[in-house]
This record gives C-alpha cells, structure tokens and sequence, in this order.
C-alpha cells in the first residue's frame, strides 16, 4: 500500500567491514530483512481488511436493498414474504460472518481454547449420494 513502506535503501552488501565491524553488518541486515517482512505483513493485514470489508458490506447492501423494495411502495404479500426472507438470511450470514471475525480474534490474542477431538469425515460422500439421488431426471448430476 503506498505510504506504508519501511525504508530498506541502504543494503549491507553495500558496506564493507572498518576495523572488523562485521556486527554492525550483520545487525544493518537483520533489520533490513524484519523491514521487508513488516511491509509483507502489512500488505497481508490490508488485503484481509479489503476482503473482510466487503464480506460484511454485501449482505448489508442485500438487507438495506430489500428494506427499500418492502417499505417504498406497497407491497403484495408474496414480495413482503420475499423480502423478509432475503433479509433473514442476509442477517444470519452477517451474524455467521462476525462470529467467525470474534474467532479469529480470539484465536490471535490466544484466547481461543482448541480441543482435539474425533471427527467423522464420511459424513462428506454420504452427503454428495443424497444429493445426486434427489436430483430431478433429466438433469445431469455434476
């Protein structure tokens, strides 16, 4: 992001070693190396942020939206059912979505306690099979 680089103009490479200096060196590099590594977690945290940014606006924009559509004119009751709907799912998706964020906090200011227990992985082909058995004829299954 422009603006939020650290300096990293004087390479170690470039000195050379004064009365067996090779400390100062070798310090001058270290700290050039954590430079670039800040500027690359930097760049990660503002991508998270870009992404997580529009995550929440989207179904905001939906809730919003659908408000206007329910309360701008009047509305027959299939559209009203719609709209409560729409925003229903939006507002749990935002819900899901924040939860999901408090994890993460959690999780990197060490609060989150993991506990390591079994987990059934077939539940994953069993759920395709219904899937492809319910599906109407005369579409083919994916």
């Amino acid at each position: 992001m422009p603006g939020r680089r650290f300096p990293t103009s004087f390479p170690a490479e470039s000195y050379t070693a004064v009365d067996g200096d090779e400390t100062r060196l070798r310090e001058i590099g270290r700290l050039q190396q954590r430079s670039r590594a800040l500027e690359t977690e930097l760049a990660h945290q503002d991508e998270f942020l870009a992404l997580l940014s529009h995550e929440l606006r989207t179904p905001v924009n939906a809730i919003l939206g659908w408000i206007q559509i329910a309360s701008g004119r009047r509305t027959d009751g299939p559209t009203t059912r719609r709209a409560l709907e729409v925003i229903g799912r939006n507002a749990a998706l935002q819900m899901h979505l924040i939860d999901d964020l408090l994890d993460v906090s959690r999780i990197v200011t060490g609060k989150m306690q993991i506990s390591s227990d079994p987990v059934d992985l077939g539940w994953w082909p069993r759920r395709r099979l219904t899937v492809s058995v319910l599906r109407p004829k005369g579409k083919p299954s994916t």
